[in-house]
């Protein structure tokens, strides 16, 4: 009688974690499911750039896949419980259908992050978004409700081995993905090397001049020109104009859109640096980056003509057209405008955008420029620069 009761009073505490152990699964699935549904509509990709932050969603790619694997694991937990409960067979299958959905969703985000992380440029820095992480953070949890599941019908051995794939698994994905990058990063330097002498190039970039001037707002501009001193071609990046009060920087500002971006050898260009709130000081500084290449080449464009003009209201423009000579078509062209006095130095520095310049076309353009006195400035020399880069 003893040992009966003993033996109910075990069976019970058996069912009892199994109860316990089965609530626990269904709501670690529905947890996962719903952090691989929210990741896949959060950011996956965050391009950060001087013009400022890019966020890409994860739906608008492969977020549509993980959302719907998510999706598809609520599904299943529902389902089985409301019209497979009392099938033996199909309760058996649907632990690793809910395995086989999470990896899915895990292996996705593991290729696209690893993707994504290896697509930074020279100019744009691109990071994996936090939708990324949350979606495989879910698939994690997910995973460990069907182990959960597993645990409480005795499937020690399956669990062990499922654990065991889930790693290999996602290593077999990462691997390949990781090659891939570094064979692209690879390939990318190779196909540079080629286009350049054998020997290196020597960059150097020098500061012509500096001008110093405000803008109608009481803004400091900092205007002038930049030289490749350098063996070769080059290409800058940024320009930074500093203040300097007792050798100390006492303001500073930087610009990647004012100034041409590939510099021939022995050629001078202009630039453009403007600094909110001047403060008082006694000298000017400018750095130049550039390097020997960039992921983004540039061509001149020819200048076909250059016409100052006066509007009725009084403001002055220079006004022309642009051919494109080279073999490529350009979305967009940039045209920079600068004027310079009797010694040669920048007074006024301006530029526009000319959209979709086939091969061979030619297109006008218009450059207001503008002065702090709203004056017609006065210059001696108009110089315009085309450039069109993919």
């Amino acid at each position: 009688m003893l040992e009966e009761q003993t033996s109910q009073v075990e069976q019970k505490e058996k069912q009892n974690f199994m109860d316990r152990s089965k609530d626990l699964s269904v709501i670690l699935l529905i947890a996962g499911a719903l952090l691989i549904i929210l990741g896949s509509f959060l950011t996956w990709g965050q391009a950060i750039t001087a013009f400022g932050n890019l966020n890409i969603s994860g739906i608008i790619g492969d977020g549509k896949f993980t959302a719907l694997m998510g999706l598809l694991i609520i599904v299943l937990v529902v389902l089985d419980k409301a019209v497979f409960y009392k099938k033996e067979i199909v309760q058996k299958i649907i632990p690793f259908i809910h395995y086989l959905l999470s990896i899915i969703a895990m292996a996705i985000v593991v290729w696209d992050g690893v993707n994504i992380s290896s697509t930074s440029g020279e100019f744009v820095k691109v990071a994996a978004g936090a939708g990324v992480y949350v979606v495989f953070f879910g698939g994690l949890i997910a995973t460990v409700g069907v182990f959960t599941s597993l645990i409480k019908t005795k499937k020690k051995i399956a669990t062990i081995v499922l654990a065991v794939l889930l790693v290999v698994i996602l290593i077999a994905v990462y691997i390949p993905a990781s090659r891939r990058t570094s064979q692209s990063t690879s390939n990318s330097k190779v196909s540079t090397s080629e286009n350049k002498p054998a020997e290196k190039s020597k960059i150097k970039v020098d500061v012509v001049s500096k001008n110093y001037t405000t803008n109608s707002i009481g803004d400091a501009i900092i205007l002038g020109e930049v030289k490749n001193n350098g063996d070769g071609e080059a290409y800058i990046s940024n320009i930074t104009a500093s203040l300097m009060a007792g050798g100390k920087v006492v303001a500073s500002g930087n610009s990647n859109i004012y100034f041409p971006r590939k510099i021939a050898k022995g050629e001078t260009v202009p630039f453009k640096v403007s600094i909110n709130n001047p403060p008082q000081y006694d000298d000017i500084k400018v750095e130049v980056d550039a390097q020997s290449d960039s992921y983004q080449k540039c061509s001149r464009l020819d200048v076909v003509s250059q016409t100052p003009r006066t509007g009725q209201y009084g403001d002055f423009s220079i006004a022309g057209e642009i051919e494109n000579k080279t073999d490529k078509k350009f979305t967009s062209a940039n045209v920079y405008v600068y004027l310079l006095d009797e010694n040669n130095k920048v007074i006024n520095f301006e530029n526009t955008y000319v959209q979709n310049l086939e091969k061979g076309a030619t297109k006008p353009y218009e450059v207001s420029i503008y002065s702090s006195s709203g004056a017609q400035p006065n210059y001696t020399t108009i110089k315009v620069i085309a450039e069109g880069c993919n």
